[in-house]
């Protein structure tokens, strides 16, 4: 596997997970946001609502923490 493709099934992951957002992901693969926003649209990844999703997920585990 080679460096690019080693970047975007990294990215896809992360995207997917809902840990990162686009520009995030673009900067840590040191790539366009335009190419990030192509390979989640490409593996049809809503990084919208996917990031929306992981953070509602935190803020639940912080305030039952509480």
């Amino acid at each position: 596997m080679n460096t690019q493709a080693i970047l975007r099934a990294a990215a896809v992951e992360m995207l997917r997970s809902g840990l990162t957002t686009q520009a995030e992901v673009a900067a840590l693969a040191h790539t366009s946001r335009q190419l990030v926003k192509y390979w989640a649209a490409r593996e049809e990844i809503d990084t919208v609502e996917t990031r929306k999703a992981w953070l509602r997920k935190v803020w639940r585990e912080a305030i039952r923490q509480i």
